[in-house]
């Protein structure tokens, strides 16, 4: 007799918050829920909602509405708020935030007691951190990676339930920025720590996070796995912020598939259920050189307005040369082991694999 699966063991729940500043609403009823040893990232543009939600998790903010739970409630309907120092949560700011007097042992252990500090605990971070050869250096005397490691080692030092991570990474340069966040992914990952990451930066959130929240206008456009998002976005909207999209008109035929005019019938990863006017997602990958076949069904002749070489790949705009409805004015197609077209090529183009449709709206 198989047993059943244990259910997940929730870190962070979040219910119905709502936040406004004075007549300014922020947050409009988010509900989230993060599982223990997750790293979930909170994916949104600016003036979305993202900052003030994990102030509100850390006690900073108060929701005007909803509770937060953090294993239990520590936050009830704006009613009873449990002061940030009581949440367990280790916070990590944007720029570090480092007391500029203090050594890095110091800023490790500033928030411990004599007893903590004097157990190995700072030097247990240290070590995790790869921080045990700056102990004594101010952060002055830092990079930017390392101060944003003392960050995370001061966050962690007091054994935190959550670490909360406000675009940690951002003010880093860009050759920089992904290996400060491969380390502090890891040590976050080798210690089991809950994590809630903010991020604007959408190949951040995919490559790096468990468990991508995308916050749009106050609310939880959706939450799923980077592969949820990006195969199969809940709309339009969200498809072309979570990566490069060509949206398409098409017609649904209602049996799984959809007529894209030029491009032909495509199969649906989903069936969405009616037929008629529709929305096609066609992710640049999936777009790939038809050979020495003639334009037909299935078969799309494009000319190259532009072609940027990345070495392992190469994205292409190009203007389809067949006219119609089905079809936007520019198409990016990424194509792989780097092949290199000019300007004014004429390719054609077929789609693999199956594609995620919307239905148009009711008028």
């Amino acid at each position: 007799m198989s047993e059943t699966p244990a259910s997940p063991v929730v870190a962070v729940r979040i219910t119905g918050v709502r936040k406004a500043y004075g007549r300014t609403p922020v947050l409009h009823g988010v509900d989230l829920t993060v599982e223990k040893g997750t790293i979930t990232a909170l994916l949104g543009p600016s003036g979305s909602g993202k900052t003030t939600l994990l102030r509100v998790i850390a006690g900073f903010e108060r929701a005007d509405v909803g509770t937060v739970e953090l294993g239990h409630v520590v936050a009830d309907n704006g009613k009873r708020t449990l002061a940030p120092e009581k949440r367990r949560i280790g916070y990590v700011p944007q720029d570090g935030a480092l007391f500029p007097h203090l050594s890095v042992r110091a800023n490790i252990g500033f928030a411990l007691s004599r007893a903590a500090r004097r157990d190995g605990r700072v030097d247990q971070l240290l070590e995790l951190t790869g921080l045990t050869s700056l102990a004594e250096r101010h952060p002055h005397q830092l990079s930017g990676g390392q101060q944003q490691r003392v960050a995370l080692a001061r966050a962690l030092a007091h054994n935190p339930s959550v670490v909360l991570l406000d675009e940690p990474f951002s003010a880093l340069d860009t050759a920089l920025r992904a290996s400060v966040r491969s380390d502090i992914l890891a040590i976050l990952r080798t210690t089991g720590t809950t994590a809630i990451l903010v991020t604007h930066d959408q190949d951040e959130a995919l490559s790096t996070a468990d468990r991508i929240a995308v916050l749009r206008d106050g609310l939880i456009a959706q939450h799923g796995t980077a592969q949820e998002l990006y195969d199969t976005p809940n709309d339009p909207t969200l498809a072309a912020f979570v990566g490069d999209a060509n949206l398409l008109t098409a017609t649904l035929t209602g049996d799984g598939t959809a007529d894209a005019g030029p491009l032909g019938r495509l199969t649906l990863r989903e069936s969405a259920g009616v037929a008629g006017s529709g929305t096609v997602l066609i992710r640049p990958e999936q777009l790939a050189l038809a050979g020495e076949r003639g334009p037909g069904d299935g078969v799309l002749e494009a000319r190259v307005e532009a072609c940027e070489y990345f070495g392992h790949d190469t994205m292409l705009t190009v203007r389809p040369q067949t006219t119609g409805d089905h079809l936007p004015e520019l198409l990016r197609a990424r194509l792989p082991e780097g092949v290199r077209l000019a300007s004014g090529t004429t390719v054609r183009l077929t789609v693999r694999g199956p594609v995620t449709a919307w239905p148009a709206p009711a008028s």
